[in-house]
């Protein structure tokens, strides 16, 4: 069985070879168990100190989800004709990244609560944040289902619905990434009507760099991943520029090595710690009607 007949049309680094695909896939492996063991690290030794940063480990498993991703694609490599590895190849693509989106999103809802204490840990704004990180899960949901589907049926019907339910994944997922960037602006531009509170170690404009940084790094995947949708499908065995394996290595996984090195390097679990007894005591000295933890605010959204 020829491996263009598993997945007829072009995908996004195209069936991976032995020759190029393992190797690249080791490295990438060892760079993100690296990535991983520094977030996990981190976040136990936090603990140990009373700290309980919750997003380190968050961030540890979108590293674990990239180490199965890419053991999947050698795994598709010496194996391109099993139709099963193929899709969880695709599946696994996909998922991870939603991790980094909603760590990336809460960084901005604590920016968001320090700076406007009484608006942005409001009881409403934290409801509307949630069911904004709950809709993301949804569509996750749907892309996952459809790419499964779209891989086992030739009902050229089915396949449209499929691809226009992919396209609205790919123009959501790019809009969860670009938010961070519109709230901390209007967050930082916008008067409060109360003192803004502590958040964690360094500057405010520090943390809104980091942000927006992170932002523009994983708007670039995600914008590029949803544009394949509203593009020419081409068969595997003519891909495009955008089908080829620089593309793929360059707007997925190096962009993604470079948040979680930029988030370990900055030591996010500093700058966004959060302590909820602190902030508890400060709402009850000023009269301040904020949604608090009663143990650690670090532990919720």
């Amino acid at each position: 069985m020829s491996p263009l007949i598993v997945i007829p049309n072009a995908v996004p680094g195209g069936v991976p070879s032995t020759k190029t695909d393992v190797p690249v896939s080791g490295v990438l492996i060892g760079i993100f168990a690296t990535c991983a063991i520094i977030h996990a690290t981190t976040f136990r030794r936090n603990k140990a100190q009373g700290r309980l940063f919750v997003f380190s480990m968050m961030t540890f498993g979108f590293c674990m989800s990239r180490i199965v991703t890419f053991s999947l694609r050698i795994a598709w490599a010496n194996h391109t004709t099993n139709k099963d590895l193929a899709i969880a190849a695709q599946i696994f693509l996909g998922a991870g990244v939603v991790l980094l989106y909603i760590v990336n999103l809460v960084l901005t809802q604590r920016i968001m609560g320090a700076l406007h204490p009484v608006v942005g840990r409001s009881s409403p704004v934290r409801l509307a944040f949630k069911v904004y990180y709950g809709s993301i899960v949804a569509v996750l949901i749907m892309v996952i289902t459809t790419t499964v589907q779209s891989l086992k049926t030739t009902d050229p019907e089915i396949l449209r619905i499929d691809l226009d339910i992919r396209k609205f994944g790919g123009i959501w997922n790019t809009i969860f990434a670009f938010i961070p960037i519109p709230i901390t602006l209007i967050s930082v531009l916008t008067p409060s009507s109360v003192p803004p509170t502590k958040l964690g170690s360094g500057s405010m404009s520090t943390k809104v760099i980091m942000v927006n940084v992170i932002a523009v790094l994983l708007v670039l995947g995600s914008a590029f991943r949803a544009s394949l949708g509203f593009l020419p499908t081409r068969p595997m065995t003519n891909p495009a520029w955008y089908h080829e394996r620089p593309a793929f290595y360059t707007f997925t996984p190096m962009l993604e090595i470079l948040v979680v090195i930029f988030l370990a390097a900055m030591r996010f679990d500093k700058r966004f710690y959060l302590d909820g007894k602190a902030e508890a005591k400060r709402a009850q000295e000023q009269g301040l009607d904020i949604a608090v933890t009663d143990k650690n605010q670090s532990q919720s959204f």
